[in-house]
């Protein structure tokens, strides 16, 4: 019996999101099984703000909706996307506030 394996470079992941230099924009999830994404002109769909008053060029890439892990047959969930700046990477996971989200996001 042969078994294949594919493997994928997460750091290639395809961003349709611009590189952003504002000082202050946020990042959305609409809850509509889209991506979450970044956003500079709708504050009212913020669910986290990105304060850059340098004005670095931070790319927001979406994770979750777009990758899929599954573990002994059960789907993982994912973090909302990631942040990179300046060789930096943040972990990013939108929530709106409702009971135990805390634990869920930490799990």
């Amino acid at each position: 019996m042969m078994t294949t394996s594919t493997t994928s470079n997460f750091f290639i992941l395809q961003t349709n999101e611009p590189i952003r230099d504002d000082k202050l924009f946020g990042l959305c999830d609409d809850d509509d099984n889209l991506p979450a994404y970044s956003d500079s002109r709708q504050p009212e769909k913020w669910i986290a703000t990105v304060l850059n008053p340098n004005g670095f060029g931070v790319q927001f890439y979406a994770i979750d909706k777009r990758i899929k892990i599954i573990i002994d047959g059960n789907e993982q969930s994912l973090c909302d996307g990631m942040l990179i700046f300046q060789e930096k990477l943040y972990l990013v996971e939108l929530k709106v506030q409702r009971a135990e989200w805390i634990n869920h996001a930490i799990s």
